[in-house]
Order: C-alpha cells, then sequence, then structure tokens
C-alpha cells in the first residue's frame, strides 16, 4: 500500500508540472516506505539465518499475499464488482496457496530448530 502510494507520488511528479514531495506527507509516506522495506529485509534474513529456506519463503509468501488482498480489500475496493464465479476462483486460488505452503512446511527442519537455538545462545555469549 505504502509502495503504491509512493509510486503514484513519484508518476504524477514525473509527469506534472509540480512536485508532489512539497506536502510533508509525501516525504512521510517515503520515509515509512523505506523504513519498512528495510524491516522487512532484515527480518527476512533473520529468518533465514535460523531457518530452513523452504520455510521462511513460502511463509513470507503467504503473509505477503494475505496482506495484499486485504489491501486491496479496504484500500482499492477490488471485490465491489465480483460475480459469485470470481469469489470462487479467488477463494480457490488462496486455498491453493495455503496449503502448498502448509505442505511445504511439514517438511522436516534438519534440525534447524536446534542450529538456531544454539546461534542464539552463541549470540548472547558474543554480546
Amino acid at each position: 500500500l505504502l509502495a503504491k502510494c509512493v509510486a503514484e507520488l513519484v508518476k504524477v511528479t514525473i509527469e506534472g508540472d509540480s512536485t508532489q514531495f512539497q506536502n510533508p506527507v509525501s516525504w512521510v509516506l517515503a520515509i515509512v516506505l523505506f523504513l519498512t522495506c528495510t524491516a522487512q529485509v532484515h527480518w527476512i534474513n533473520q529468518g533465514l539465518e535460523r531457518y530452513d529456506s523452504f520455510y521462511i519463503v513460502p511463509m513470507f509468501h503467504v503473509h505477503w499475499n494475505v496482506w495484499s488482498i486485504m489491501g486491496g480489500i479496504i484500500f482499492f475496493d477490488e471485490f465491489q464488482s465480483f460475480t459469485a464465479t470470481n469469489y470462487a476462483l479467488f477463494l480457490l486460488g488462496v486455498t491453493c496457496i495455503l496449503v502448498g505452503v502448509a505442505y511445504l512446511s511439514q517438511r522436516e527442519m534438519q534440525n534447524q530448530t536446534h542450529v538456531a537455538a544454539k546461534r542464539d545462545v552463541e549470540d548472547a555469549e558474543s554480546e
């Protein structure tokens, strides 16, 4: 949602004669976007350090999709013109994603939990 807002601000600035970044709210949106992207990359890296990528990447994908869907529902009112068929196919798609991730996450983590706990202890000792 933030990315869409900032992209629109940049697009209007490039296409128009005036800059949209004279308004402080535009800068707040851009700064918050930068901070959230930085935090997202940090937490993905933390997860990848501790757990298998076959678990972290699908979980990230599901969270990304769920929050994108929620943003579309609330901000863009995307479901306003849906028919019953559209709702059924949409729910089928979301269900396939969730079932696929659940299936992938059932895989043995190859002692990743033990490795993560050991790494946490080592990190605590080094501080």
